[in-house]
């Protein structure tokens, strides 16, 4: 049965890469990831292991969700900073960040520029990880 298991979790490996790599990792993507590595394991587990335990199932997904829960590993803090280094990319790019300050472009922006900030900025402010003074100031 894990065998089977292998080309699946491959093609699943490809989709979560081009919807990260696309718009970084967000605590729901951050999720999957983490399901992800942990159906892995198991597959490889089962696939490589002679005599199988059954327990392991049970302990790697409780330590997955330890994981995913605590620490700077955590579902938040890794999405804040990705989402966070996508915001900064972007606003390097357009020559509105100068010493890791805001300034604003006078030049006029494409309409998914402004897109994919304000999605990112809207993240962020609901999920906590900046405040609406923030929010205020770039938009």
């Amino acid at each position: 049965y894990y065998i089977v298991l292998i080309p699946l979790i491959v093609v699943l490996w490809l989709a979560i890469q081009i919807r990260v790599s696309s718009y970084g990792i967000t605590e729901n993507r951050y999720f999957l990831i983490l399901l992800a590595s942990w159906l892995s394991f198991i597959t490889l587990y089962f696939n490589l292991k002679k005599q199988e335990n059954i327990k392991i199932i049970p302990i790697s997904l409780f330590i997955f969700i330890m994981l995913a829960a605590l620490g700077p590993f955590s579902a938040f803090n890794v999405s804040g900073r990705s989402q966070t280094a996508r915001l900064e990319h972007i606003l390097k790019a357009n020559n509105m960040l100068e010493n890791g300050k805001f300034s604003k472009n006078t030049e006029k922006l494409p309409h998914s520029t402004t897109n994919n900030i304000s999605s990112i900025v809207d993240y962020l402010i609901n999920f906590g990880h900046i405040h609406n003074q923030l929010h205020a100031q770039l938009v």
